[in-house]
């Protein structure tokens, strides 16, 4: 979210009765130009904090466990390190206020490499992220990748949508399991493939003549993959807004990818769960223990760990030993 008002948060929270939120604020490109520059992480966590300190607090009452997101898509190529040495003072900044870091916000199609098709050139790539990887991951934090396409969501899959599966063999294998994505962006957008005259207002589905039937298979596809991969813990749809530079985008305007998408969430299976505690988790004071990184409802257990109450959320995907 990025609307720091409490009352429609609260009034979301009664309703829906979520478990985590990803809190993010809107820099200017001056405004991540100077953090770049600057190194700042602690002085950026304390502004995004400060900025939802309502909703922080109720977050911590309530136990909702608490993503933090940082700059959103920038720090490439020249400003790879700079970006990292930023990000690993943004981690350990949070890491002790007891939220979690949201790192990185990658652009769909990013980050770049694998000039010749093979994971060699941006293996060498995330070298120059790797410090910041190691401080999300050690702050029980998440790693934001982008992912969109056009006219569909499959049109190159792996190298837009579902990329983040080539990120993620980049890496060095002993961070691989440890690893936690979310897909903060994604669905459909024009802006993929430049042309003449494009702008936020003309590059979403609605002006394209998408139908809400068509979207929605493009986005039960891509459901279909990620539910495929335990590390991925969400994807979200974008967007639902009342800005109007962005209404072109806005899913909010018919409810029927919303039911579309429900029906088929509601499918998946409940099943028998073995308690284990999550190793890189985070515990907030106040929270429950999210052991399986799924947040979709909790059962409560005849568990305990270290005096604290286990619950474990359902429903899972098929498959799942956590």
């Amino acid at each position: 979210i990025m609307d720091p008002s409490l009352d429609p948060f609260r009034d979301c929270h009664e309703t829906v009765g979520f478990r985590s939120v990803n809190l993010r604020k809107y820099f200017t490109d001056e405004e991540q130009r100077r953090y770049l520059e600057s190194g700042d992480g602690e002085s950026m966590a304390r502004e995004v904090v400060n900025n939802f300190g309502e909703i922080v607090n109720y977050c911590l009452l309530h136990g909702i466990v608490i993503y933090v997101s940082g700059l959103n898509e920038t720090g490439l190529w020249n400003d790879a390190d700079k970006y990292s040495a930023l990000t690993v003072n943004f981690c350990r900044a949070l890491q002790v206020r007891g939220l979690r870091p949201c790192i990185y916000s990658f652009p769909t199609g990013n980050p770049p490499g694998y000039r010749d098709g093979s994971n060699d050139d941006l293996a060498q790539y995330l070298e120059h992220y790797l410090p910041g990887i190691i401080a999300c991951i050690e702050a029980g934090g998440v790693i934001d990748l982008h992912e969109y396409d056009w006219p569909t969501m499959r049109r190159l899959v792996s190298w837009l949508c579902t990329r983040y599966r080539r990120f993620v063999a980049a890496l060095p294998a002993n961070l691989r399991p440890k690893l936690r994505i979310i897909i903060g962006e994604c669905g459909l957008d024009h802006g993929v493939q430049p042309r003449e005259g494009a702008r936020p207002e003309n590059s979403g589905y609605h002006s394209a003549g998408i139908t809400n039937d068509e979207y929605a298979d493009e986005l039960i596809w891509y459901n279909s993959e990620i539910i495929q991969d335990d590390y991925v813990l969400a994807a979200y749809l974008y967007s639902l807004t009342t800005n109007p530079m962005w209404q072109d985008f806005n899913v909010a305007k018919n409810k029927r990818i919303a039911e579309r998408l429900k029906a088929v969430r509601g499918k998946v299976p409940t099943m028998a769960l073995n308690v284990k505690l999550d190793p890189i988790a985070s515990l907030v004071p106040g929270s429950l223990i999210n052991v399986s990184g799924k947040v979709t409802g909790y059962k409560k257990s005849d568990k305990t760990i270290m005096g604290a109450q286990v619950y474990i959320n359902y429903p899972l995907r098929p498959n799942s030993t956590s």
